[in-house]
């Protein structure tokens, strides 16, 4: 994986060789024990990640596994910013590849032209911040709404969110728009996390709760059907088990997107009246313009011509983020089901597979 290619061989290449990984995930929760000399391997992969500044994410170890770990010296970072820990423990795969997503787009963002979204069009006219937002828009989806929705700024209002600083309030945690409030985020500048909110889970079907009963329906069912003999399923049953002992309790809050200028917090809720799923805060200093829900249902009546462009725009982009998400499952799905690797191979050779040669 970290080989170099000689230039003059790439260039006799008729497809693009993949670069060095910067992050390399493992997923450990279908192992039920290792021995020591699988350890000291692990420990070798370390340094070379290391070596090559590619942080080492293993997820789904059990308590038993990270202390055979933690005896031959291998334990995660600490005492860094987590942006900046090499190697980390995650209780599952999920976590740990949403902890790799989110060191890729913050690469993306430090190092690409996604910076220029945060600055003001260089070389235009003054315009309006609510305009920015709009030209935000049509630059990232090729689309031309801003003009036409100009005349939605006299009711819209600006709102700045600091680092940390939720959007809503909920339960407490001090948003800046009230938890009935709500309506259409057009940002400006700045990048809001979207975590996936458990909070609402019933007290009569906890996660423990629902442990407990899967645990016991494991300890009961001890004949060969019940106990489904292939070597897979006793695998993937462990790894059950696993977790349900505390060895891979999941992350009851996980980031499940992140949004920045170009797009519109709300409009899932605003087509479906459903309330959000997630909770909204802001990873850096942020502005939004806010058009509350109320105030579009009276446009529909008074601008019924602004109104229909308005859901003009919060049709396209449903679309457009229903597309990227079907192209995110499939690239998940593909790096689920694909199969182990039984030896390292070279860039050059993932790059032939990718493309089916």
């Amino acid at each position: 994986m970290f080989e170099e290619i000689d230039i003059s061989q790439s260039a006799r290449l008729d497809f693009a060789i993949p670069p060095m990984p910067q992050v390399l995930v493992v997923d450990l929760s279908l192992i039920t024990g290792m021995d020591t000399s699988t350890v000291d391997i692990f420990g070798e992969v370390r340094e070379l990640c290391k070596k090559n500044d590619c942080k080492l994410y293993l997820c789904g170890l059990s308590p038993r596994q990270k202390k055979a770990f933690a005896k031959a010296g291998i334990k995660p970072d600490k005492g860094l910013p987590r942006s900046k820990r090499t190697f980390l423990f995650f209780s599952d795969l999920d976590s740990g590849l949403g902890k790799a997503e989110d060191v890729l787009i913050q690469e993306e963002m430090e190092t690409s032209d996604v910076l220029h979204f945060t600055q003001p069009f260089a070389g235009s006219e003054a315009v309006s911040g609510f305009h920015v937002a709009l030209r935000h828009i049509d630059e990232l989806h090729c689309t031309e709404f801003a003009n036409g929705l100009l005349d939605l700024e006299p009711y819209t209002k600006s709102l700045e969110l600091s680092e940390g600083q939720f959007l809503f309030e909920k339960d407490g945690r001090g948003g800046i728009v009230g938890e009935k409030d709500h309506g259409l985020f057009f940002i400006e500048r700045g990048m809001v996390r979207v975590d996936k909110d458990n909070s609402d889970m019933t007290l009569t079907r906890t996660r423990s709760y629902m442990g407990t009963s899967a645990m016991m329906k494991l300890a009961n069912d001890n004949t060969l059907k019940g106990q489904h003999a292939r070597l897979g399923t006793i695998a993937r049953r462990s790894a059950l088990a696993k977790r349900l002992a505390g060895g891979g309790q999941t992350n009851p809050s996980y980031r499940s997107a992140r949004m920045g200028p170009g797009w519109v917090i709300g409009i899932y809720e605003f087509a479906s009246g459903q309330p959000p799923i997630g909770v909204f805060r802001a990873i850096t200093p942020s502005r939004l313009h806010y058009i509350p829900f109320s105030t579009i249902h009276e446009l529909e009546e008074t601008h019924p011509i602004l109104a229909i462009r308005l859901y003009k725009l919060v049709s396209h982009m449903m679309v457009r983020k229903e597309n990227n998400t079907v192209s995110q499952l499939t690239t998940l799905h593909n790096i689920l089901s694909s199969p182990a690797h039984s030896k390292p191979f070279p860039r050059s050779t993932a790059a032939l597979r990718s493309i089916g040669r």
